[in-house]
């Protein structure tokens, strides 16, 4: 469907700006005078908001290669070299790091 006044004016919704489909739906200044429309703009609102799941990235799949004690270490290493306070990184972020790989290194069960 084509935005048929405004700005965006006979564009697609698609191509319609996420924040100004939002100000047409929630801010009240807008009054719809079709229905259709309305519909329209909500459906393709909800639909960048809520991309369906075969859009979306998998966070939960298993790592593509086993994690292993010397995996862990060689990541913290190399970004031990980049955020090590003397090399212009800081402590926060140093110490973030070893807490991460000693969080790591216990739920592979070998670090107590």
């Amino acid at each position: 469907m084509r935005m048929n006044f405004g700005k965006h004016r006979n564009k697609e919704l698609k191509d319609v700006p996420l924040d100004y489909l939002e100000w047409m739906l929630f801010s009240g200044k807008y009054e719809f005078r079709s229905i259709s429309l309305e519909a329209a703009i909500r459906e393709e609102y909800d639909q960048r908001i809520n991309p369906p799941k075969a859009d979306r990235p998998n966070w939960g799949s298993p790592p593509k290669q086993a994690v292993t004690p010397d995996s862990v270490d060689e990541t913290f290493r190399t970004l031990s070299r980049k955020y090590h306070p003397d090399c212009g990184g800081s402590n926060e972020a140093q110490q973030a790091l070893s807490d991460f790989r000693d969080a790591m290194l216990k739920r592979i069960n070998l670090y107590s």
